[in-house]
């Protein structure tokens, strides 16, 4: 579709929504990666073609998003979510940042009690647990961001993660291995070192 443009995407998905008349929801979470994408091989490679190739493919993947958006014959609507520090880094896109000045939405910050269940929900709905000392340091972690919803889900994936590897290795399962707990915590180097956060 990135390379046929948006006349193939539509092609594709005309014939199911006018059949079924239905409405298409496409969410892209986690947009300010596409910020992102290529720096590594930019570092790694120097500046060169590949980075141009990428550069080229974020252009045409927020092109076809904003074309898919903006069609009248076909429901189809985009979503996109980011941390409100990249908001500036849309101008990089044409179009962006009108379409996004067109239906903005900031999502307030979480009160103790959000983030609480911010922290635990995730964990008991796989019907496992989260030690109730890590909740009460996640929830004094102080951050140099407004956007800390996001880099939370990123270090409770990365302890959720520890939690596994530890668990899996074990010969009594995972259900004996107890919650996840600051041992995990402190395995991914906190929310102040774990991978992955900028």
């Amino acid at each position: 579709m990135l390379e046929e443009g948006v006349e193939a995407a539509l092609e594709c998905l005309g014939p199911t929504l006018k059949d079924d008349h239905t409405n298409l929801l496409l969410l892209v979470d986690q947009f300010e990666e596409l910020f992102r994408f290529g720096q590594d091989s930019i570092e790694t490679q120097g500046a060169g073609t590949q980075a141009a190739t990428r550069r080229a493919e974020a252009e045409a993947f927020v092109d076809l998003l904003l074309q898919l958006a903006s069609r009248d014959r076909l429901p189809v609507y985009c979503v996109i979510t980011m941390r409100s520090d990249f908001i500036g880094d849309c101008d990089a896109f044409t179009g962006l940042p009108q379409a996004i000045n067109r239906g903005q939405f900031l999502v307030p910050r979480l009160t103790r009690v959000q983030r609480r269940e911010a922290i635990t929900g995730p964990v008991h709905l796989t019907g496992e647990r989260i030690a109730p000392r890590l909740v009460d340091r996640l929830l004094n972690e102080r951050l140099d961001t407004r956007d800390d919803l996001p880099i939370l889900q990123h270090v409770l994936m990365r302890c959720w993660d520890a939690w596994s590897e530890h668990s899996a290795a074990s010969p009594d399962g995972p259900h004996d291995q107890g919650p996840i707990d600051l041992r995990h915590y402190e395995q991914i180097q906190t929310i102040r070192g774990a991978p992955g956060i900028q």
